[in-house]
């Protein structure tokens, strides 16, 4: 999947394009299935070969398809678990990724903490994500173990840290590429 802020920065772009009602559940949502320590969060689902994963979008359509008509926090969250599909593929399919030894995923992980930085200016982000009220009264909330606070706290921290070093996997430009894809594919959704 994707950093937090590589979906911050695809979610400031959507809404620079069109712009959404409240905006600031949408940005929550857009990062919301990362604040949950359990990955069915993501709606994932096996492919048919029974060893590559995907994300469950129709699924989600199926559960919450009245909401993301009416409700940006869930119009986010459909879109972050969109992104993570066009994400799955460029680094699985297109890079090559290969998260089968133990290192990697530590190492792409210090990837994202390297290329936070770049992101943030490049794309203009500042913190600004915060818990919406009401939020203990949604279906989607009452679904999963959501832990906001600690989540929020360890966004702070992606805003602040500037660690130095070499990228290894993923890089500047393929962040760039990245987000300006899904801003796209993200649009495109938006129209159907």
């Amino acid at each position: 999947m994707a950093s937090r802020i590589i979906h911050l920065a695809i979610a400031n772009e959507v809404m620079k394009a069109h712009p959404l009602p409240e905006p600031e559940r949408f940005l929550f949502g857009s990062v919301l299935p990362d604040a949950c320590a359990d990955k069915q969060a993501h709606y994932k689902k096996n492919l048919a070969d029974g060893i590559r994963k995907t994300h469950d979008l129709t699924g989600f359509r199926r559960l919450y398809g009245d909401r993301l008509q009416a409700d940006t926090l869930y119009l986010g969250y459909y879109l972050h678990l969109l992104q993570d599909v066009l994400y799955r593929y460029e680094m699985f399919e297109v890079v090559g990724f290969d998260p089968n030894p133990p290192e990697n995923i530590p190492r792409l992980h210090q990837d994202y903490i390297l290329t936070n930085q770049y992101v943030i200016h490049r794309y203009g982000l500042t913190n600004t994500v915060r818990i919406p009220k009401g939020l203990e009264a949604e279906p989607l909330w009452r679904a999963w173990k959501f832990t906001p606070e600690p989540f929020l706290s360890e966004l702070a921290q992606d805003f602040s840290a500037a660690p130095e070093g070499q990228t290894k996997f993923f890089t500047e430009a393929q962040a760039d590429a990245i987000i300006r894809r899904s801003v796209t594919l993200c649009l495109q959704e938006l129209e159907r």
